[in-house]
């Protein structure tokens, strides 16, 4: 187990506000070990807000993902570190992140990825500012692979988050979007980038009954330091970002389960091409 030191540094957008603020009576744990109790409470908290749309991976994934070693990777031009953090006010769960970088080895150049998996925040600790450090767990560990896979520290990172499109009709869903709009993410048009993620709740009878299998269609927020100001970004470095979660989806998901998922590359554009970059809170 591993305490986290907050790093105002990693703040970025509206989230710089929360700064002074680093909630001296919460505990930031990094968890090292599955064995852990932080880990079943947190994985519990996740399992009730997200396994219901289909967006929870299974707990033996989760517990084999804290064991990944970017130095060892299963997918030589991916090497991957999985992380969960687990925020405890007293003994009490109080918010979680999951995420995993993922390396794109594919060119000379490397690129670093961080896929938000989850986040979560108890409904007490909501617009408090928690969720705003939260957004910066990624960047722990980020570094950590990149130390580990001793790349330079200047290596391109982005940060990628799923969302669910915007209906206009949800008001919760409509406050988690301008939030994250607020932390400096931008949405890439999905209209144009039909990303889509594995739907965890189909089992393997859906073949067997020769039912389609279906995956579910987010959109996706990523967050580069660089990004102030950027309109769009070009259609090979989407497919690119894209390209890597779909491998990170791989190592956690079956062939049959995938297959859809890697099917909307194809809808993508031209390398050429430009795909828009939007506000969150736009309807797309």
């Amino acid at each position: 187990m591993g305490n986290i030191e907050l790093n105002p540094d990693d703040l970025v957008g509206g989230d710089v506000r929360i700064a002074e603020n680093k909630f001296p009576n919460l505990q930031f744990i990094r968890i090292t070990d599955f064995a852990q109790s932080e880990f079943q409470i947190g994985y519990q908290a996740l399992w009730e807000e997200f396994a219901a749309a289909g967006e929870m991976e299974s707990i033996e994934s989760t517990k084999n993902r804290l064991g990944w070693d970017p130095q060892k990777p299963e997918i030589k031009e991916y090497p991957m570190l999985g992380d969960l953090v687990v925020v405890k006010e007293n003994e009490r769960c109080v918010a979680v992140s999951n995420h995993t970088a993922i390396v794109d080895m594919t060119e000379s150049s490397p690129r670093l990825n961080v896929l938000f998996n989850h986040l979560w925040v108890g409904p007490e600790f909501r617009r408090t500012g928690l969720s705003c450090w939260m957004r910066t767990m990624p960047w722990h560990t980020a570094r950590r692979c990149l130390a580990l896979l001793r790349l330079k520290v200047t290596t391109p990172v982005t940060v990628v988050a799923e969302v669910e499109h915007n209906s206009l009709q949800d008001t919760i869903q409509l406050q988690r979007l301008l939030s994250w709009e607020k932390a400096g993410y931008l949405k890439l048009n999905p209209k144009k980038a039909p990303y889509a993620q594995p739907d965890f709740r189909l089992q393997q009878e859906n073949i067997v009954c020769g039912r389609k299998v279906n995956c579910l269609p987010l959109a996706l927020l990523i967050l580069q330091k660089n990004l102030e100001g950027k309109r769009s970004m070009r259609a090979k470095e989407v497919k690119k970002i894209v390209t890597s979660l779909h491998n990170f989806y791989d190592r956690i998901s079956e062939v049959w389960r995938m297959a859809p998922v890697w099917d909307t590359l194809k809808l993508y554009p031209i390398d050429s091409e430009e795909i828009e970059l939007m506000a969150p809170s736009l309807k797309e």
